[in-house]
């Protein structure tokens, strides 16, 4: 297991409590001006977002007034919510700053359990600062943080996700299977292909470090039973199965991320293979690091690439990273993870204005990745992993004492 050391464990609370400064001046000058536009403390946007409707629908199931059709399991939270201290939209907002501010200190926990330690508490290069730094002035993950939207709860669950997912690589324990089984039972109503990407990235990683077998069953066993007991069928082949099916995919992408003034108008083509992956492939860059000036045409574009710019010093890291993917160590399941949720959303995304949303956790776990890089890695790839813990002459040094 990791152990976060003293200067670990006050890097981590530095960087939550600054995190969650930064986020509550955003959550009172957004909420101003929300209420001063006449938005009502919503979104403070003409675009509109869904907080409206997840407000509504967590009155409506607060009230009992029938069936409501939820598209996620969002507004039933915020009901719950509701029910203990009463209805307030700025409620809402205060819990997801509190849940920005906690997965800040996630990723300062990983970057910090991942990364060297030869470096003096606050060094500007070590790897916890340089990931508190990017995290807590994130502009995305500060902004949609004080919004009554799910990518708070999101933002959170998925950086403990892949800690607990990290703990796997070291000397798993049945609980760590089993916490990891209950996050992602929970995560899955809110954003499913977001569980299937880590599920994905892990056992990527397995298979390219050709782990155990006991921990590709285990593994396996969450990805069949967590989708089955939610309702989705073995491994969510529910949920995948519109998916497979090219035309409907390019269907679902057209009609909700094909519209409005921030789509880049790239349509799938099933019917010329070519075509698709070209077009696919774009958006997926796009999704990585984008926009890029050529697709600026309005104001909304121009702040969302001042964001890029503020990311591009670590691209250079996250491109270097991809060498490394042929003999992974811990810090590649960041990379991995980002990579296969990336990909996901650039089947189905070419908005540039939903794309600043759904790209949170790619760019956090890309953001720790980068951090632990620059910094040094602070172990042999599972050198505390029970199968090559034995001895023998083929056993690497056990370097990463405290684990």
């Amino acid at each position: 297991m990791l152990v976060c050391q003293p200067q670990c464990i006050r890097l981590v609370l530095f960087w939550t409590f600054v995190a969650l400064l930064v986020r509550l001046g955003a959550l009172g000058l957004t909420h101003v001006y929300s209420l001063s536009a006449g938005y009502g403390g919503f979104y403070p946007l003409p675009s509109g977002a869904d907080d409206r409707y997840y407000y509504e629908a967590s009155l409506r199931l607060l009230q009992g007034a029938g069936p409501v059709d939820l598209p996620n399991a969002y507004p039933l939270l915020l009901s719950l919510l509701f029910a203990v201290f009463g209805p307030s939209v700025l409620l809402g907002k205060l819990v997801n700053v509190f849940l920005g501010a906690l997965g800040v200190g996630l990723g300062v926990w990983l970057a910090e359990s991942l990364g060297s330690r030869s470096f003096s508490l606050w060094a500007l290069n070590r790897p916890g600062n340089v990931a508190g730094l990017f995290l807590t002035f994130y502009p995305s993950a500060v902004f949609y943080s004080t919004q009554l939207l799910k990518d708070s709860l999101i933002w959170f669950l998925g950086l403990l996700t892949v800690c607990l997912s990290v703990l796997l690589l070291f000397r798993p324990r049945s609980w760590h299977y089993l916490g990891l089984g209950a996050l992602l039972l929970f995560l899955w109503p809110l954003r499913p292909y977001t569980v299937l990407a880590l599920v994905g990235a892990l056992s990527l990683y397995f298979l390219l470090r050709r782990a155990r077998v006991r921990d590709l069953i285990a593994l396996g066993s969450i990805l069949l039973t967590v989708p089955w007991l939610l309702g989705w069928g073995p491994f969510g082949w529910k949920y995948l199965n519109p998916l497979l099916s090219p035309e409907r995919l390019a269907s679902f992408r057209a009609e909700v991320y094909g519209i409005g003034g921030s789509s880049l108008g790239v349509a799938l083509d099933p019917t010329h293979p070519l075509r698709f992956l070209l077009g696919w492939l774009y958006s997926t860059i796009t999704v990585f690091m984008g926009p890029f000036p050529w697709q600026v045409d309005g104001l909304m574009e121009a702040v969302a690439l001042l964001e890029v710019i503020y990311i591009w010093p670590l691209v250079a890291v996250w491109w270097a990273g991809l060498r490394r993917l042929r003999h992974p160590e811990p810090p590649e399941l960041l990379l991995l993870f980002a990579l296969v949720l990336g990909l996901g959303i650039g089947l189905f995304s070419d908005n540039l204005g939903a794309n600043t949303r759904l790209r949170l956790l790619v760019w956090g776990a890309l953001i720790i990745y980068a951090a632990v890089r620059l910094g040094g890695n602070r172990a042999d790839p599972l050198s505390d992993h029970p199968s090559r813990a034995r001895g023998g002459p083929d056993a690497p040094p056990r370097t990463a004492k405290g684990l």
